[in-house]
């Protein structure tokens, strides 16, 4: 037989083998999810708290009570969402949280004379001034835990696994 220059080649192909992703969210990854769940019942007392000091002085507690409700239903929504991504190994979402939780800390920090008011206001309510230091914290393991060297290189193979099966 004659070479045919045109013909493709006929070297075998290797096949690459598949990148298989842990069926289970990372430990940490999951850790942080519980952290996140507590932190938005933290933030669902606060806002219970504020709630009870509008009514004090608007008196109109019809107003504030749907508002609260209104405000835990969105916020269990989104903490719902936050977290399903993170257990699904959604990089962007790890990325998202860091960032804003970042900008929150910075902004607070920058703002100096909001920072003060704050301190005095949370010395004068010690329960509140506890709940927002218990949320500082939490918000700090939270990014700490998704920010691991583990939990990143399992978002990292969530990811591989995520773009070859598509």
């Amino acid at each position: 037989m004659t070479h045919n220059p045109y013909a493709p080649p006929t070297a075998p192909l290797a096949v690459a083998p598949a990148v298989t992703a842990p069926s289970e969210p990372n430990r940490l990854v999951q850790r942080a999810c519980v952290l996140i769940w507590c932190q938005a019942a933290l933030t669902v007392v606060q806002q219970a708290f504020l709630a009870r000091l509008v009514i004090k002085r608007s008196g109109v507690p019809f107003a504030a009570e749907i508002g609260l409700v209104i405000g835990v239903l969105l916020g269990i929504l989104i903490t719902w969402w936050i977290t399903t991504k993170l257990r699904a190994g959604r990089n962007w979402m790890r990325l998202l949280l860091t960032v804003l939780y970042t900008l929150g800390w910075v902004i607070r920090l920058a703002n100096w004379d909001s920072l003060k008011r704050t301190v005095a206001n949370l010395i004068a309510n010690p329960i509140e001034g506890l709940i927002v230091a218990l949320s500082w914290i939490l918000s700090l393991c939270i990014v700490v835990l998704i920010n691991t060297p583990s939990a990143r290189a399992w978002f990292a193979a969530m990811k591989a696994n995520q773009s070859s099966e598509a």
